[in-house]
């Protein structure tokens, strides 16, 4: 099933046959592989964090593991992952959005494939002219350097 949709692209002209962007719908297996490297990356950083935590918990100081963090004392971009993660584990989801607003829009996206996968046995795959994918990696840009902002204004 293909679907254009209705919008006009950057530049505000619909040149004769040309397809601004078409979504796919495409079969694919209900279980994704999981690839074993990022099992065993999440195994790995969740152990981790676990022992951060009882750390944290029996010094009662909190435990910086952030590379960045401990070298410039400032937040990187994807600081407020994790306490996202443990606000949802608490039942708080606006609060993981306020931690890192692009990290928690994107994993909504990312479930709602997933959900899609599992229920339908299908995929959503965009498709983009060359340009218009240049075009959507430099929003993507602007996006993490205005998330990195929002952190620095107001997770720090």
């Amino acid at each position: 099933m293909t679907f254009v949709p209705a919008f006009m692209p950057i530049d505000g002209n619909v040149h004769q046959g040309e397809i601004v962007m078409q979504i796919r719908f495409v079969p694919v297996p209900r279980l994704p592989r999981w690839p074993i490297w990022a099992v065993a990356v999440a195994g790995v950083w969740i152990g981790l964090h676990a022992l951060i935590h009882v750390l944290s918990t029996a010094t009662h100081r909190p435990v910086v593991t952030c590379p960045f963090k401990l070298l410039t004392t400032l937040p990187c971009c994807t600081c407020g992952i994790t306490r996202g993660f443990l606000s949802i584990a608490s039942g708080n989801i606006p609060a993981a959005f306020r931690w890192n607003p692009l990290f928690f829009s994107l994993l909504g996206v990312v479930l709602i494939d997933l959900a899609m996968r599992l229920a339908l046995g299908r995929a959503i795959r965009l498709e983009w002219t060359a340009r218009r994918r240049r075009v959507a990696w430099t929003a993507g840009g602007v996006a993490i350097v205005a998330n990195w902002i929002y952190v620095l204004a107001y997770v720090h």
